[in-house]
């Protein structure tokens, strides 16, 4: 995940996609707490909207579904890297 993520810094998204598919919506979730927590201090009328979007993302329907599609992914990561095709690097 640590090289996926520092190659989408880079802006080599193919690469990153090759390490782990998940290293890029990671990065843009990062990216928008980052700017929610600068939004709260700069601009306090957000505060509501992002709070809202902050208990959604922390409900357990939420949480359980990222954890399912991660699991699901290393599966299929597992399978591909069994069988043959060669386009995730490890």
């Amino acid at each position: 995940m640590t090289r996926s993520l520092s190659n989408v810094w880079r802006g080599e998204f193919l690469v990153s996609l090759r390490y782990h598919p998940l290293g890029i919506p990671l990065f843009i979730v990062c990216v928008c707490c980052i700017l929610f927590c600068i939004s709260d201090h700069i601009f306090p009328r957000l505060n509501r909207l992002t709070t809202r979007i902050r208990a959604l993302f922390l409900k357990n329907a939420t949480l359980s579904s990222i954890g399912v599609t991660m699991v699901c992914l290393w599966v299929v990561r597992l399978v591909l890297w069994k069988t043959g095709p060669h386009f995730f690097m490890w």
